[in-house]
């Protein structure tokens, strides 16, 4: 490769870095010889024959009207940069953008961090699930290095549709909500047992979401927090039901099974969150509650009860007071298992 010629059009340390690369491949590693070298390939416009070291001449070059000019011409890339959703379908392109945005940054000289984040806020489509997720944290995030580990965060973030699989973990005790369609109340409706089991997803933990009283054919449109679905056993088909008429086996509250009737409105479900509006759409790893038509919401707790020799943990509902027990991780499971 040939020496490339400082003309003010890039920034001084880039090119530095580059033309001591050079020599060092051509074997010219005294830095007295690469300092006269250097001087040679700068533009006369700048003046640098005065310098006695790098940094003399870096210095001279970044009080050159031309570098502020350079400057304001990387600011002006980074306000036109954008970070479209193509731009985050695989993990290089991530890559790229990411070392681009902070490469540009260095090279305006942008050092302030609130600059940095309202031109990486600029950057990102307001209606994506990244924006969406940074702003939601940002009281939290106080360096690049925190904005960009939230960034990597809101990546796992995807949008949970209606027609998909999904899994719910308790968040109190780490374990899924559960089916079996075979194990049923030996008491009250005596229809299959809701319970939560296990810390990691097995396949009678996957559920199917649904904006209408059937099984989708496949995923379609969004669902957001205050519209109305059903929670469809994935292997059963049968979906969830908190019925008030019966009581749970242990603490008496409302009995939570699945049933196959149909237009029973209190089989209607809906999550709410207490940062989130009715504008927002329910993402994977959000922290919900459910509660029912009759607003009856969905728990558990560390209470166990006996079927058939077996133990399960309690899952009722209830209408009291809204509490830790009431939290649910909603897990989007891409190939249901």
């Amino acid at each position: 490769m040939e020496p490339e010629i400082y003309n003010g059009t890039g920034h001084p340390e880039v090119w530095l870095n580059k033309l001591k690369s050079f020599c060092y491949q051509n074997n010219i590693t005294i830095d007295e010889n690469i300092l006269k070298f250097c001087k040679t390939l700068i533009h006369p416009s700048i003046n640098v024959s005065e310098a006695n070291s790098f940094n003399e001449i870096i210095n001279i070059i970044k009080s050159d009207i031309s570098f502020e000019s350079y400057k304001n011409s990387v600011k002006r890339k980074l306000k036109r940069l954008k970070f479209g959703n193509d731009k985050f379908k695989n993990e290089e392109e991530i890559l790229k953008n990411l070392n681009n945005f902070q490469q540009l940054c260095y090279e305006a000289e942008i050092n302030e961090f609130e600059e940095q984040k309202r031109l990486f806020m600029n950057a990102l489509s307001t209606c994506s699930i990244q924006h969406r997720f940074i702003y939601d944290n940002l009281n939290n995030i106080n360096s690049m290095k925190e904005l960009l580990k939230y960034f990597d965060q809101s990546l796992l973030k995807e949008k949970i549709n209606n027609g998909s699989c999904i899994a719910l973990k308790h968040v109190a005790t780490g374990k899924y909500l559960s089916c079996c369609g075979d194990i049923k109340y030996q008491k009250g409706s005596k229809c299959p047992i809701v319970f939560v089991e296990q810390t990691f997803l097995v396949l009678n933990s996957i559920w199917v979401i649904s904006t209408a009283d059937k099984l989708p054919d496949k995923p379609s449109e969004s669902v957001f927090y205050g519209n109305t679905f059903y929670l469809f056993h994935k292997t059963t088909g049968k979906k969830v039901d908190i019925d008030q008429s019966y009581k749970s086996p242990v603490t008496q509250n409302a009995e939570v099974s699945i049933t196959s009737f149909k237009n029973e409105t209190r089989c209607q479900l809906m999550a709410t969150n207490s940062a989130k509006n009715n504008n927002d759409c329910i993402l994977s790893k959000d922290i919900i509650t459910l509660k029912n038509s009759g607003n009856y919401i969905l728990r558990s707790h560390e209470f166990t009860f006996t079927n058939d020799n077996k133990t399960y943990q309690e899952v009722v509902g209830h209408n009291e007071r809204i509490g830790g027990n009431d939290e649910w991780c909603i897990e989007l499971v891409e190939d249901g298992i």
